[in-house]
């Protein structure tokens, strides 16, 4: 049993601590805001700094994709070049071969042509005792000269055109044997070309393509880490607005506001930029809810009170960037998101039309715009239905 001297000292402690610490269960809840914003915002910086990693990771996924692309076709011209150089080169050669052989033979066949020419000169002009050229001396005057060589024409006639015919041919083969080694010598130039830009093309194909596959395996990993750090973020900034719904339920018996009516526009600009529903994220690339509308807007333009209210949070607030929170009673709230600069503090009482913030593009923004929510009882509807 406890005695009444004990309840006594236990409430005296208390009320010691309350003299103390004032407001000290507000200043606990204010606590865990804090705390949760802390978490938040370290959780978005390795977020930020993971997403940037994935970034350079797909545009070093791209590039090396394009690189190993030229590479593949470099290599196959060099290949195609490569083996058309080889065919033309193995043609030429077996060609050259046997032209060789045929200017070798042509050769042994004139060679035995001017034997039968001499042997049959020899032969003409030994059973006359005489040789040719006493012949041609011995002519008594012109006329005689041209009788003897027409008669010496005549003997020589088909053994000299026959040798003649074999000399054209082996003049022939020999300007084909030129043209053919002239060629050969070039080609076989082109083939060790082709082979070294062969051998140099697969070496970057066969870098490029290890490269690639490291690329991606990073690249996967980042994506990996990304979504864990989106999954991460997107938990606090619930808890994050749970306790922000905690402090607006707790207000919401000492807040008063009558006539709110329609609500006031909150910036001087009526571009809606993105409105309420479902829709494909600008930074996330994937399909989210979006809870409010984005108003376009200049950077630094003023941002007015939709109506009176109590700021219930004003700082940072996760993917929200610089936010404000309006308590305005009666379950009804709005949320005031990206500011670059903020004018209130939490506790405040403001009006219809005070100036809250400045527009700016703090958070999951990317670039200067309001985005503009209203909550019925913690539950976002869409603003449009308000004005």
């Amino acid at each position: 049993m406890i005695s009444h001297k004990q309840l006594i000292a236990a409430f005296i402690f208390l009320i010691s601590m309350f003299l103390v610490f004032p407001g000290g269960w507000a200043k606990s809840k204010s606590s865990a805001i804090l705390e949760h914003q802390r978490k938040l915002l370290d959780v978005r910086r390795r977020l930020r700094e993971a997403q940037k990693r994935l970034h350079q990771a797909n545009v070093r996924e791209h590039e090396l994709s394009k690189q190993l692309h030229t590479a593949q076709i470099n290599l196959h011209q060099a290949t195609d070049s490569l083996n058309q150089t080889s065919v033309s080169l193995r043609h030429t050669e077996l060609t050259l071969v046997f032209t060789k052989r045929r200017l070798a033979a042509t050769e042994e066949q004139y060679g035995v042509q001017k034997s039968l020419i001499a042997k049959r000169l020899d032969s003409t002009f030994k059973e006359g005792k005489i040789l040719p050229l006493e012949f041609l001396l011995g002519a008594e005057n012109y006329s005689n000269l041209l009788d003897r060589f027409y008669y010496l024409g005549l003997i020589l006639n088909e053994d000299v055109s026959l040798a003649r015919s074999i000399k054209d041919q082996k003049d022939r083969i020999t300007v084909q044997k030129v043209i053919l080694g002239n060629q050969y010598h070039e080609l076989n130039g082109l083939e060790q070309k082709f082979e070294g830009e062969h051998r140099v093309y697969a070496s970057i194909t066969v870098k490029r393509q290890s490269l690639l596959g490291e690329v991606r395996t990073e690249r996967q990993s980042y994506a990996r880490h990304v979504i864990e750090l989106e999954e991460i973020s997107a938990q606090l900034e619930r808890e994050l607005q749970d306790l922000i719904r905690r402090e607006q339920a707790k207000n919401q018996g000492t807040h008063h506001f009558t006539g709110i009516g329609m609500l006031e526009w909150p910036v001087n600009t009526h571009l809606i930029t993105s409105p309420f529903g479902w829709r494909m994220h600008p930074i996330f690339g994937r399909k989210l809810f979006h809870t409010g509308v984005d108003i376009g807007a200049a950077r630094g333009v003023p941002i007015h009170a939709a109506a009176d209210g109590v700021v219930i949070y004003a700082g940072w607030y996760g993917g929200y960037g610089n936010a404000v929170v309006l308590d305005h009673g009666s379950g009804l709230s709005t949320v005031y998101a990206h500011c670059s600069i903020i004018y209130v503090h939490k506790g405040e009482t403001v009006t219809k039309g005070q100036v809250l913030a400045a527009v700016g593009s703090t958070g999951n923004a990317n670039g200067p715009h309001l985005h503009f929510e209203i909550r019925e009882n913690g539950t976002a509807i869409d603003p449009m239905t308000r004005f």
